[in-house]
């Protein structure tokens, strides 16, 4: 699959006038072609690619990808 990028919660929170709290959380929006790939049993690694944030990809195993495989369902 080809990278996705996150979608960051913070400027969700400026839209809504809302105060960001101690923990962030991204979104990360897949395409079709990634949803039918996901669906089909391929692999999904997460990971960051910052030059300041360096973390080696790691892939999604167990009951945490077939929960993301089952909300696509």
């Amino acid at each position: 699959m080809s990278p996705c990028s996150p979608l960051p919660m913070t400027i969700w929170n400026a839209a809504l006038k809302i105060k960001t709290s101690a923990v962030h959380f991204l979104r990360f929006e897949l395409n079709t072609n990634m949803i039918v790939a996901l669906k089909s049993g391929v692999a999904m690694f997460v990971g960051v690619d910052h030059p300041h944030y360096p973390c080696p990809r790691v892939s999604l195993l167990g009951d945490l990808l077939e929960s993301l495989r089952n909300d696509f369902a």
